[in-house]
């Protein structure tokens, strides 16, 4: 006996999560450049404005990376910028962590 055909149908468009995310994420990553390269000019001193910056970076990557993961788990949309969203975000935290981790120590 022959196994009926199934299809799998799913849509094209692109969900509010992944907008989101991918927002969250090119935001947080830019804030994190653009403090990286003015301690980079300050000759290496960072100031307490600095380490603001990258905290509230991290909130928001983290909160960017949720929403991915939330974007991620809707069967019927699948869309690269959610896989942007979750990389950028995702590396904007490990890149916080490491500045803390080296702050600290």
């Amino acid at each position: 006996m022959r196994k009926p055909r199934t299809y799998l149908f799913s849509g094209k468009h692109i969900t509010t999560g992944s907008l989101i995310s991918a927002a969250m994420g090119i935001i947080s990553f830019a804030a994190c450049f653009a403090v990286q390269m003015t301690v980079i000019f300050n000759g290496g001193t960072a100031g307490l404005r600095d380490g603001a910056v990258v905290f509230v970076c991290i909130i928001i990557a983290l909160t960017g990376l949720v929403t991915a993961i939330l974007s991620v788990r809707d069967p019927d949309a699948r869309s690269p910028l959610t896989t942007v969203g979750a990389v950028l975000n995702a590396a904007v935290l490990i890149y916080g962590f490491v500045i803390v981790y080296y702050g600290v120590v």
